[in-house]
């Protein structure tokens, strides 16, 4: 992470202030330089300090200002105007105002001397933000400055680093579609994009259970995931243009980044117990849903041949794991989100991961139809249960069917769809998918038990009319 500076703007009307903020703000970086967890500790800049010559002042600050991570300004009370109003140093003010303009609030500091007069009295504008009390009289050694100042430093850093690695992922994202439109090599940009790009999971998560409640843990996974929507809009977006240009090499290195949110799970044994299993949650929330908007991706383009890429490819792990990870054996099942999910709604789903999905794709129909196919396309090639499937069990069923359904009818489609699945002959491949399409999924709580009303609605009557011929009926 690159370095931040933070602009100290300081009121030249009280010297004994200015020291004593200025000691404070000191005292608060070189702590935050102490934590093992912070990459790169900030750096304190104030007005022309550390250039050369002579400068315009004004324009070198508005410099500064534009250039710094963070705002800090001493709002103190320092006088009255002649009609009774207490006011703040006017150059603060100014810088103030460029600051907040230039970043918004958000990457603002205040700080106020109580000695000096009542927060409650500074101008309208500011008085309604958060400041930083600090009394000298009662504090002279500035540690509860010192202290206030070191937390608000560390909650904008946090939220700085989040926006950097945004801006990384949106720039590499970018060179990645050029590269895609332009039909420009795409290998290595994908791996950094991807890399990048699920990085930002790892970046919101909750971190691993260690003991506790295990529904306040709960509640921490389903705010970090809620938190991840705006990554799976992206990576939707990456998928639908890397299948439209049929760059399959970048829709093969999507699947294979996933070690990335894999491996960072995989240090808890598969028979660690609860402890292990509550862990897994965010992972499996994660995991299912790249992999199912890739797959709906896939499907999307009818690049059947990548199925089988997909389904060999062999993602690594933990040194202490014998065996690798595959498309039949990504996640589980996060049952204590779910329970949690569950009480939050005060509704006792049958299937509740398809509420808690349709709900988080809502405003995104194309998203939610893609999440729809891809695990509906996983299903039946490797048999992982589709928590998406109520929505085609539900009163709404007609309108969520995904189009590869009608596939099933095409040669073409089966003989790919084999050579994932295993089965010798087409006879075979048929009673599968024919069980697997009338297997309960749900309850009597659904119109439908099964998926033998979808694949009728495309014109799949009977096992026979699998792999019948080579017309497809549009759904």
């Amino acid at each position: 992470m690159a370095q931040e500076t933070i602009f100290y703007s300081w009121q030249s009307d009280n010297s004994k202030t200015r020291s004593y903020v200025e000691r404070a703000l000191k005292k608060a970086v070189e702590s935050i330089a102490d934590d093992p967890s912070i990459e790169s500790a900030p750096r304190i800049d104030k007005d022309t300090q550390d250039v050369a010559g002579a400068v315009h002042i004004v324009d070198t600050i508005k410099k500064k200002i534009d250039e710094c991570g963070i705002f800090l300004a001493d709002v103190s009370l320092v006088d009255k105007a002649a009609s009774g109003r207490a006011i703040v140093n006017q150059n603060v003010m100014f810088e103030l105002g460029y600051a907040i303009g230039k970043h918004s609030e958000s990457r603002v500091i205040m700080v106020a001397n109580a000695d000096l007069g009542d927060v409650k009295n500074l101008p309208f504008d500011i008085s309604h933000h958060r400041v930083i009390q600090f009394s000298p009289s009662a504090d002279p050694k500035a540690t509860k400055l010192q202290a206030s100042l070191e937390s608000a430093i560390n909650i904008h850093l946090q939220a700085l680093a989040v926006q950097n690695k945004e801006s990384l992922v949106t720039s590499e994202k970018e060179k990645l579609l050029t590269a895609i439109d332009n039909g420009k090599p795409t290998r290595t940009l994908a791996k950094k994009y991807f890399e990048t790009a699920y990085s930002q999971y790892l970046g919101l998560s909750p971190g691993r259970y260690k003991d506790g409640n295990h529904q306040h843990y709960a509640s921490e996974v389903f705010e970090a995931y809620e938190k991840t929507k705006h990554i799976a809009l992206e990576l939707h977006e990456v998928f639908e243009v890397a299948a439209e240009h049929k760059k399959e090499d970048v829709l093969l290195q999507a699947y294979k980044s996933i070690q990335i949110v894999s491996q960072y799970y995989d240090v808890m044994p598969e028979d660690g117990g609860q402890l292990s299993e509550v862990s897994k949650d965010y992972y499996i929330l994660v995991v299912n849903e790249i992999v199912s908007l890739l797959m709906g991706s896939i499907s999307h383009e009818k690049l059947w041949g990548l199925m089988q890429e997909i389904a060999s490819t062999k993602l690594s792990r933990a040194d202490m794991y014998e065996e690798t990870r595959t498309l039949d054996r990504l996640y589980g099942h996060p049952q204590n989100l779910l329970n949690y999910y569950k009480e939050l709604k005060s509704v006792n789903y049958v299937i509740p991961m398809t509420p808690l999905i349709a709900e988080r794709f809502s405003d995104s129909q194309d998203v939610l139809q893609a999440y729809i196919d891809g695990s509906m396309l996983r299903y039946f090639l490797v048999g992982s249960y589709p928590w998406i499937v109520g929505l085609l069990l539900g009163n709404s069923w007609t309108k969520h069917i995904p189009e590869f359904f009608a596939e099933f009818k095409k040669v073409s489609f089966v003989n790919a769809m084999m050579k994932v699945t295993g089965e010798k002959t087409v006879d075979e491949f048929r009673s599968n998918i024919w069980k697997q399409a009338s297997a309960d999924l749900a309850n009597w709580s659904y119109p439908n038990d099964n998926l033998l009303p979808a694949l009728k609605f495309v014109g799949i009557e009977t096992e026979g009319d699998i792999a019948k011929n080579q017309q497809v009926i549009s759904v």
